[in-house]
């Protein structure tokens, strides 16, 4: 069954309004899991902590499934397969992320004085390798479908560039922090992803623009 509402429809507005909020509480269930291990100290077990990796699979299988199957019922254009111009796309896309970060980087405040970033760095200390896997694959994934897929088709289907701007302005909100230059950043780093996204008409170009991004920032 198609997703496919008219614009005039209040009610489908409201319909997927609901359903975007509950997607992406449920595309953070598996990074919930891994704070509420951590505040039960379930990282120095090795019996919980198998147990924690083995749930943490299981909600990212059924999180990005799910989200997957939905996108490919909303996507108001047909994916196109990646050719060369994609790959330039993807690889001017990264050298972007990696320029934003660069002149933004030295200006942002530090993690203890950054919400986002300092949960990361819990996890990323107590669940090294999780936190790699999460970050730079997961993470990626999800928030591409959600911010570009999900949020650009359903809400605008017929003006898919000013979806672009829009799109970009959630994702530096939602990336919740105090400091105006992290906020930036994520808006500038959502306007890139978006722009690839629609100009290669394929969303596994801006998740692997976002692989990039993410690996690359584990070592700036």
């Amino acid at each position: 069954m198609k997703i496919n509402f008219k614009n005039n429809d209040y009610l489908s507005i409201i319909i997927k309004i609901i359903a975007l909020i509950f997607f992406y509480f449920f595309q953070q269930v598996p990074n919930l899991i891994l704070q509420l291990a951590i505040l039960h100290k379930m990282q120095y077990q090795f019996k919980t902590q198998l147990l924690t990796t083995g749930i943490f699979i299981i909600t990212i299988i059924l999180t990005v499934g799910i989200l997957w199957l939905v996108l490919k019922k909303s996507q108001v254009f047909q994916s196109q397969q990646l050719t060369k111009k994609s790959w330039t796309i993807i690889i001017l896309g990264i050298i972007a992320t990696v320029i934003v970060n660069l002149l933004l980087v030295n200006f942002m405040q530090p993690s203890n004085g950054n919400d986002n970033i300092s949960a990361l760095t819990t996890i990323m200390k107590a669940f090294p390798l999780i936190f790699v896997i999460y970050v730079v694959f997961i993470a990626p994934i999800s928030e591409e479908i959600l911010f570009r897929g999900l949020f650009i088709n359903w809400f605008f289907a017929d003006h898919l560039y000013l979806g672009t701007v829009c799109s970009s302005l959630l994702f530096g909100i939602l990336h919740t922090s105090s400091d105006p230059i992290y906020f930036l950043s994520k808006c500038l780093l959502g306007f890139v992803l978006s722009l690839v996204y629609l100009r290669t008409k394929n969303i596994k170009a801006s998740i692997l623009v976002h692989f990039g991004n993410n690996l690359l920032a584990l070592f700036i």
